[in-house]
């Protein structure tokens, strides 16, 4: 019988491994599509690099901002923020399938929580309802802060419904 169970736990580690190197694999092919699909991606990331200031945010304190709206980039990062969060989507029924440990679930869940949210703000970004210049670019970042918080908080509230539902 510990024997059965040995063999069950190498088996889920190496499908978990599986789904790990397929997500690196998507990862990469999806930067890679986008690239090749937008064109004059490479001119703009180079302008968003080259359009950045210090902005003085508080007295004496400078951080660095772009100056100008950048839409064919803002749009490529959102395309592969949705991508990526249905993706992640993908691998959380897979997890589920397989049967994969509450954590890997839980974690899953919290990046689909992130990448998909972080596809949104972009797009609030990009159409400059944060703001035009570097107060949309701080007003950004503060969101992406919060969302990044709030994927914890899901992911540790499935954690904490997982350990309460648990048979002592």
């Amino acid at each position: 019988m510990e024997e059965s169970i040995r063999c069950e736990s190498h088996r889920l580690r190496r499908l978990d491994s599986l789904i790990s190197a397929v997500s690196i694999g998507v990862f990469l092919v999806l930067i890679g599509t986008i690239f090749v699909l937008t064109s004059n991606l490479y001119s703009a990331v180079s302008r968003f690099f080259n359009d950045f200031r210090l902005v003085e945010i508080a007295p004496n304190f400078f951080l660095p901002a772009p100056v100008l709206n950048h839409p064919v980039l803002y749009l490529a990062v959102e395309v592969f923020c949705y991508l990526w969060g249905l993706f992640q989507i993908v691998v959380l029924v897979l997890r589920f399938g397989i049967g994969s440990p509450i954590y890997l679930k839980a974690k899953t869940l919290s990046k689909i929580v992130f990448w998909l949210g972080t596809g949104w703000l972009v797009s609030m970004l990009q159409t400059r309802i944060f703001g035009a210049g570097s107060r949309g670019w701080f007003a950004f970042w503060s969101a992406v802060a919060m969302l990044l918080g709030l994927s914890l908080i899901v992911q540790a509230v499935v954690l904490a419904t997982a350990l309460q539902r648990k048979p002592q």
